[in-house]
């Protein structure tokens, strides 16, 4: 791989910067499909920016198909045929922040419901007390690694690799966003609230509740992205 050049910046929305600095050297060539990507530091220190952009860069272009996270290997070009993989890469140039977040978005909607259902049906004492502790860890200091935890742990109590495998990455890609509306105010404390009736639901084996309390969060999260100004999504 040829030497490859990046330029500094200062912009807002800093992620989609690095974005179409990484499309760049794809379109001309400096990066092949199946070339591994420079690791998260180096493209921090080319790029000059904070490596939390570059991570949640390289997390959209997975989403769309232009890279691949390999354990042990890293960022990978993905390797699917050029005409496919030039068709993804014009997709990033009309990338919109706030439509990504609305498509996750019915993806839970489809899904996060019926998962806390199954969970209030199969779940463990041991998926209880992943619950209960996430749930203490939101209560004691709220923040997307707590819940990350929590709905990771709901996806886990389902029982279906699946549903777990596909939470994972979602959960991850949303953590700006909500980092972003727990600074909204009052938003921390109801969506503590909002958690809580989940896991209740789910500790009680309640079904049906749990299904509803997970539908009413995810109208709030909705809510809160419809709210939102553009240029803090």
């Amino acid at each position: 791989m040829e030497k490859i050049h990046f330029k500094k910046f200062k912009s807002r929305k800093i992620f989609e910067e690095v974005i179409e600095q990484i499309r760049i050297q794809i379109v001309n060539g400096n990066i092949q499909p199946g070339d591994r990507l420079l690791p998260e530091r180096t493209l921090s220190e080319l790029i000059g920016v904070h490596r939390n952009s570059i991570r949640e860069a390289l997390k959209i272009l997975e989403y769309m198909g232009v890279v691949e996270s390999k354990p042990g290997a890293g960022t990978i070009l993905s390797d699917v045929g050029k005409d496919l993989l030039k068709e993804r890469i014009s997709n990033i140039t009309k990338f919109s922040p706030k439509s990504f977040l609305v498509e996750l978005l019915e993806l839970r909607e489809a899904l996060e419901p019926h998962m806390a259902a199954l969970a209030a049906k199969r779940a463990t004492e041991e998926d209880i007390n992943a619950m209960e502790a996430a749930i203490d860890a939101l209560k004691i200091q709220p923040s997307s690694t707590a819940d990350d935890r929590l709905h990771l742990a709901i996806a886990k109590a389902t029982h279906n690799v699946t549903f777990l495998r596909l939470t994972e990455p979602v959960m991850s890609m949303l953590s700006t966003f909500r980092e972003r509306t727990s600074r909204v105010p009052g938003r921390c404390r109801h969506e503590f609230a909002e958690h809580e009736q989940i896991f209740l639901a789910i500790r009680d084996k309640n079904p049906n509740l749990a299904k509803a309390a997970m539908k009413y969060h995810l109208d709030q999260v909705k809510a809160m992205l419809q709210i939102l100004p553009d240029e803090d999504v």
